[in-house]
């Protein structure tokens, strides 16, 4: 199966490791947060301006501000932006970055879980820092701020610490899918071994029609449910963004997940493409929710918020997309039938892990950040998420375009050394004025 076609054009235009920041109506300059390596992917300092070029939509800019100390200016809130959460963080000196640390627990596995929990846990052991808030939360079926902005990384380190913190992870929906999942191969087997399926021409006996008349109504009511959830999951991320957006100084929201679908029940999809291969049914789905990710991009975009994706799916696994499609081949092996579906199965439960992470990708890599996937070694995700946010350039520039459009403009920034690695958001839309406002001149 084919992405969607907006996550296509979204990793298209993202597929350059350059990237840009920020557009807003009440002031003129762009502000992008840039970080360089080398191949080594070692963090440099010491370059001047004159070592970047700026590109907006393929056109240079003058760099108008320069800082190479890791510090960027905070935007303005947007209009259309709601209430920060209660209970804002203490302080005892300017705060200077924001971390949103979000939790999947709606898609990620159980036994994924706790090595996040670790991973968090020996993070905040030794994060010592006093110009950083930390904000932890829980996305689940029920979403929860298992701890509201705070300056004291004991206070997070205390709610990992508790018991209540591992129960988030008890109604996943990845363990829900699972079993469902399990539940379908069961009946598939059992038809297999009855009734024709695989590749085979046969007409349907008429004893065969009930039966699978009862497994596509309940792979039609998974994904229906699948759906819901998805859509419940990409508004409240959405939500968090917003309210990001009106925190203190650099935003930077880390997001631990095994990565979740945006074409809801295409795990189980997969599955009938497998069993039924010859069905035009089974290779579309209209349950279709990527353009639901378009306005958390342009949330992020417009306030500066920089995303870092953490898969906890661990090393090659495919666990992460409903448990996997442990592949039988009961009551078909006769037929020679499991020889065709269990590639098959094991060809689409790859695909779907695959698809599970480009969400997470597409959103680091638009707004300047990593998607950080094929490791067991979790903490050093979080410790690379951290690190590399205190530790950038930042460049301003005003746009040679002042058409507020809503247009997306694709920002590119060079460095003259050409070995070297820039990493920055991918660009921003131009803001459409509110009626009746008036844009400031340039």
């Amino acid at each position: 199966m084919q992405l969607p076609c907006l996550l296509i054009a979204l990793l298209s235009f993202l597929s350059q490791d350059d990237a840009g920041t920020k557009f807003k109506l009440n002031v003129n300059q762009v502000i992008v947060p840039v970080a360089v390596s080398d191949a080594k992917g070692h963090r440099l300092s010491g370059l001047r301006l004159e070592d970047f070029e700026l590109l907006e939509d393929g056109v240079a800019q003058k760099i108008t501000s320069f800082t190479g100390g890791g510090v960027a200016t905070a935007p303005a809130q947007t209009g259309d932006s709601k209430p920060a959460p209660a209970a804002p963080a203490p302080a005892t000196e300017q705060i200077g970055r924001t971390y949103a640390i979000c939790v999947d627990t709606l898609h990620s596995n159980f036994q994924n879980f706790p090595p996040v929990r670790n991973a968090l846990e020996k993070f905040f052991e030794k994060e010592s820092r006093t110009d950083s808030q930390y904000w932890l939360i829980s996305l689940g079926k029920k979403p929860e701020v298992l701890q509201y902005p705070t300056a004291d990384p004991h206070d997070v380190l205390n709610v990992l610490r508790d018991k209540k913190f591992l129960t988030t992870i008890q109604n996943s929906e990845a363990s829900a899918l699972g079993a469902q999942i399990a539940q379908i191969r069961r009946q598939l087997d059992d038809y297999c071994g009855r009734c024709p399926c695989g590749r085979s021409l046969r007409p349907i006996p008429g004893e065969c029609i009930g039966p699978k008349q009862s497994i596509v109504g309940l792979v039609t009511t998974s994904a229906n449910r699948t759906r819901i959830y998805t859509e419940f999951f990409l508004k409240e991320l959405k939500a968090v963004v917003t309210d990001l957006s009106h925190m203190p100084g650099n935003r930077v929201l880390i997001l631990v997940s095994d990565g979740f679908n945006l074409v809801p029940g295409r795990e189980m999809f997969g599955v009938m493409r497998a069993y039924f291969p010859n069905e035009d049914r089974w290779q579309g789905n209209e349950q279709d929710t990527s353009g639901q990710l378009e306005p958390i991009l342009r949330e992020a975009a417009a306030n500066n918020i920089v995303v870092y994706g953490i898969s906890s799916n661990g090393l090659g696994s495919t666990a992460g997309v409903g448990g996997g499609f442990e592949a039988s081949t009961k009551g078909t092996s006769a037929r020679g039938v499991g020889q065709v579906i269990l590639p098959e199965l094991n060809r689409q439960a790859a695909q779907a892990t695959f698809e599970s992470g480009t969400a997470l990708e597409a959103l680091a890599r638009a707004t300047g950040g990593a998607f950080i996937e094929n490791t067991n070694d979790l903490l050093q995700g979080v410790r690379r998420a951290f690190d590399e946010t205190r530790n950038y350039y930042v460049l301003g520039y005003v746009s040679s375009n002042p058409a507020a459009d809503g247009k997306y403009r694709a920002i590119e920034v060079k460095v003259k050394d050409p070995k070297l690695l820039v990493r920055a958001r991918g660009g921003y839309w131009a803001r459409r004025p509110e009626p009746n406002a008036e844009l400031p001149q340039p």
